[in-house]
């Protein structure tokens, strides 16, 4: 990449953006390829870990230092302000519940790791996705809202990309080639067996299938199915 192309990279001014994300839809995927698009000038705070400095409130009330953060909506007591620009990442729920059970293992133990558990977590999952998706998605959204799901940002990942780029940075002029060369090289992350295991520059890959989950079976789809619909 040129010097002067970098330079503009990281001169874009960029606003701070309220991220709203349902588990595993690809919000830290999101997260390093806009801090590799942008740069040192894109910094980021989530509150759920354990920060010394952080103003524990959302959206950031230091949004004069922070680019993006990130709240799970869990209770779905957020509400908008047409004031600050927002994106809402979302999955289609059976990959994700997939992938956040392993979270969950690692949080609640591996005797948490059974096929009943799984029933009882996704079953409420699904109750609390079809309320966020109701909420976030179904609704008509201000302008001030961008809808990221995940499935675009794996597929259409330039595409998607854009459109991130130019919610941060309105109006700025993208660098494709610079944005290119960050999908490419990107981190990702896999987890799976209770394990997030790191992946260095593999770029944007493809999801995971549910169907190949250890505990899968054509009942549970339907319970769940049942439940969404």
């Amino acid at each position: 990449m040129q010097a002067d192309s970098l330079a503009h990279v990281n001169n874009t001014p960029i606003r701070y953006i309220a991220g709203v994300s349902w588990p595993r839809s690809g919000h830290h995927l999101l997260v390093r390829l806009m801090k590799g698009y942008f740069g040192a000038q894109f910094s980021y705070c989530e509150f759920y870990t354990e920060h010394l400095d952080c103003c524990r409130e959302f959206p950031c009330t230091r949004s004069q230092s922070v680019s993006f953060s990130k709240n799970h909506d869990f209770n779905l007591d957020i509400s908008t302000q047409e004031s600050v620009p927002y994106i809402v990442q979302y999955r289609e729920f059976y990959n994700s519940v997939v992938s956040e059970f392993e979270l969950h293992i690692r949080v609640h133990g591996p005797e948490s790791d059974n096929k009943e558990e799984f029933t009882k977590h996704s079953i409420a999952k699904a109750r609390q996705y079809k309320v966020f998706l109701r909420k976030w998605v179904e609704k008509e959204q201000g302008k001030n809202v961008l809808l990221v799901p995940y499935e675009s940002l794996i597929s259409d990942t330039e595409d998607m990309a854009i459109a991130c780029i130019q919610h941060f940075s309105p109006g700025s002029e993208i660098d494709l080639a610079h944005l290119r060369s960050v999908i490419r090289d990107v981190d990702g992350e896999r987890v799976e067996n209770h394990k997030i295991v790191k992946l260095h520059s593999v770029g944007v890959h493809k999801s995971r299938d549910y169907r190949q989950f250890r505990y899968y079976d054509d009942h549970w789809y339907r319970t769940i199915a049942t439940i969404l619909n």
